[in-house]
């Protein structure tokens, strides 16, 4: 018997259910992390690298409108992950060995 299931019993049967939802939830964030940290080095690099752009493209409507894509394509992204497993609750026997 494992020690977690001795100290917190009810987390046994918790524990498939918050895998089952909580791997897609962190797919969902490790994709807009990603996609978060390349929005802001080609932001940085058209500041630097073209300052005389036109400041449109670089204005905080702009930056709204970015991450909100961003945050859209992740969730699309990790969608079909949450259909990826199904919890399966077997009935086992407990039996007793003869030594």
């Amino acid at each position: 018997m494992k020690l977690y299931t001795l100290a917190l019993p009810w987390l046994k049967s918790v524990l498939p259910y918050a895998g089952k939802y909580l791997y897609p939830t962190a797919i969902i964030a490790e994709t807009g992390t990603v996609y978060l940290t390349v929005l802001v080095t080609i932001n940085r690099y058209l500041a630097v690298c073209r300052p005389y752009d036109p400041p449109a493209r670089r204005s905080v409507e702009a930056a709204r409108l970015h991450v909100l894509a961003v945050a859209l394509f992740s969730v699309v992204y990790g969608l079909p992950r949450f259909f990826e497993y199904d919890v399966v609750q077997r009935q086992v026997r407990d039996h007793v060995t003869a030594d």
